[in-house]
This record gives structure tokens, sequence and C-alpha cells, in this order.
């Protein structure tokens, strides 16, 4: 089979380029061109062309990501998605932060409440990452398990100042009255900080409640400690402090 013909959305371009990348090395991409109207003609043509294109050309080489829990912390990541790429802040409104994802170490992951009230603004970073990453950020949401990963998640850049739709991980089954280990709490902190999202941000960040892990060698909090030792932090005490 020389070629494949499809149609793709927004949302499945992401999949359907890593599914297919060693299966159709050629793609055809269907599109749908309006040339402008000839001078003194009430004639307008819309005809459909054909391009045939790498499929590494015609589809997204990289994508959109909303990251607000400890994905912010660059270092964090980086070492799960070394293609990562800052785009800069953002924001997304009538939703709170919330520790309602339950961890397989029992402790409470960041997720995205919607809760309808306009004072509700989470903040959060846009990274751009390379489609070869996204295995390894779907892994490391735990997604159809842990996260359900949301391809068009609108979200507010602050930098363009327009809302734009980007990848997100929203915790698929919430659950209440669970607290987020300290480590966890600290990499969200040094990634607010990091980024400048504002004191009154991180003072909100570093009040939440939270809890000491009960197995200090816990292998999430070596790789949690690694991150915060390369943004500077001597540990996760140091990282929650108020500056």
């Amino acid at each position: 089979m020389i070629g494949a013909v499809f149609r793709v959305s927004f949302a499945s371009r992401i999949d359907l380029a890593f599914k297919n990348r060693h299966r159709f090395p050629w793609i055809l991409v269907f599109t749908d061109h309006r040339p402008a109207r000839a001078a003194g003609s009430n004639a307008s043509r819309s005809l459909w062309t054909c391009r045939k294109r790498r499929l590494s050309e015609a589809l997204m080489k990289t994508v959109p990501y909303f990251a607000y829990g400890s994905n912010m912390l660059t270092a964090r990541l980086a070492a799960r998605c070394p293609s990562a790429r800052l785009i800069g802040p953002a924001e997304v409104s009538r939703h709170r932060l919330a520790f309602s994802k339950r961890s397989h170490d029992g402790s409470g992951k960041a997720t995205l409440a919607a809760s309808g009230a306009e004072h509700d603004v989470t903040l959060g970073i846009l990274f751009e990452i390379g489609i070869e990453d996204m295995p390894a950020l779907d892994e490391a949401e735990e997604r159809g398990t842990g996260y359900d990963r949301f391809d068009a998640f609108d979200v507010h850049c602050m930098t363009r100042g327009e809302i734009v739709p980007h990848i997100t991980y929203l915790a698929r089954a919430p659950v209440t009255g669970l607290l987020p280990y300290d480590w966890y709490l600290a990499l969200i902190v040094a990634g607010a900080r990091e980024h400048e999202l504002g004191e009154t941000y991180v003072k909100a960040l570093i009040d939440t409640p939270c809890a000491p892990d009960p197995q200090p060698d816990r292998p999430g909090r070596r790789i949690a400690l690694a991150a915060l030792n390369e943004a500077g932090y001597a540990d996760e005490a140091d990282a929650l402090k108020s500056r």
C-alpha cells in the first residue's frame, strides 16, 4: 500500500500520527481550497486539492500542553518530555485547583474541579511538546486509569490574550478528602515560582494542607527531590518556605 487517505480532526491527530507513523510513510491530506474571485467575475469556486507529503510534515510535529500541577516545574516536565518548550503562563476560569485524584500511593494529586464561579481561577503554564514524547506523558499521567486526556481544553493564554485549545489531563474519578504529599506540593510551588505566577498564588499553594510521605525512600519522592534540586531547592521543606 503506497498511501492512505485521511481527514483528521484536531483531537485525533496526535494518536493518529503516533500509531501510524511506521505503517504509512506517505499520507494524502485533503484541504478545502477557496481561490480568490477573479476581477469582474461573480463566480467563486470551491474545490478539493490533494497534497502528498510525509506523515511527519502532514500532521502536527508538536502539540500544545497546559500544565497546572507538578509539570509546571520545567525540570519535572523535561525529565518526562525532553522536547518540552515553554510558551508562557495561562489561566482557566471557573475552575479551582483540587487534590482529588487518588494516587496509587494513597495521596492526592492535582486536578481541575469545575466550580462555575467566576472568581475561581487556576493558573498554569503552556508548553509545546514533541509528538514523540506524548506516549511518555500519557504514561506518567496514567491516561485512561488515573487521568483522562482532553485534547482541546480551552485556556486563556496570557501572553497572547486569547482563548486557545490545549491538551491537559483531568482526574478520571475525583475523590474528596485526600491530601497531597509535601514533596508533590513542593513541585507545584517551585513551578509557580519559576514562572512568576505571583506571590498571591504561590502563598495560596503553600497554605494548602499537605502530609509528609510515610515512606521517605519512595521512588516518586526521590525523583521529585532530583527535580527540586535541579531547580535550586535543598528539599521539599525548602521549596515550601515563604519567601
